[in-house]
């Protein structure tokens, strides 16, 4: 049985508070203004990663992004993060949160690759 394979994407917005953007000062004509970074992830394979953890994957995901930490070992299973970056952190736990699902123990993929060359593993 063939799993589809799906991405999620994140992307970063800029905003303009100045009163003085629009054509007529050589600004964007809205105060939305371009996306300064864009990550896509996805799992290359359909083999389950098992978790058990106070967190769920996605949180701790989250919580590793926001920390700063690449290696965590729960109860069951253990996460790493290889090239842990700013724009793969928040399409990987958007990711994550959408695939993930619970039987018992946490599951998710055992692995997860994302465009900016961060790449996440359950082990």
């Amino acid at each position: 049985m063939s799993i589809p394979a799906f991405t999620a994407q994140a992307s970063l917005y800029r905003t303009s508070n100045s009163s003085r953007s629009g054509p007529e000062f050589g600004g964007l004509p809205s105060t939305q203004s371009v996306i300064l970074a864009s990550a896509t992830c996805a799992s290359p394979t359909s083999h389950p990663g098992r978790w058990q953890d106070s967190m769920k994957p996605s949180a701790r995901l989250k919580d590793m992004c926001d920390f700063g930490y690449d290696y965590y070992k729960a109860e069951a299973g253990t996460m790493k993060l290889i090239n842990r970056n700013h724009d793969d952190c928040d399409a990987i736990v958007t990711y994550a949160a959408g695939q993930e699902s619970w039987h018992g123990d946490w599951w998710l993929w055992n692995e997860i690759n994302c465009t900016n060359n961060m790449k996440m593993t359950i082990e």
